[in-house]
């Protein structure tokens, strides 16, 4: 299995956010975009 470079950038600013407890104040903004760009206008 090989990274594509974004997917390995993107896990690496995850663990990164993770690491300097920057995660806890921060993750909502981007699950929550990536939750409403998934869910589709009835």
């Amino acid at each position: 299995m090989q990274w594509t470079r974004d997917g390995a950038h993107n896990i690496l600013q995850i663990r990164g956010m993770i690491t300097s407890n920057e995660w806890d104040k921060n993750w909502q903004r981007p699950i929550l975009s990536a939750l409403v760009g998934a869910v589709k206008p009835a």
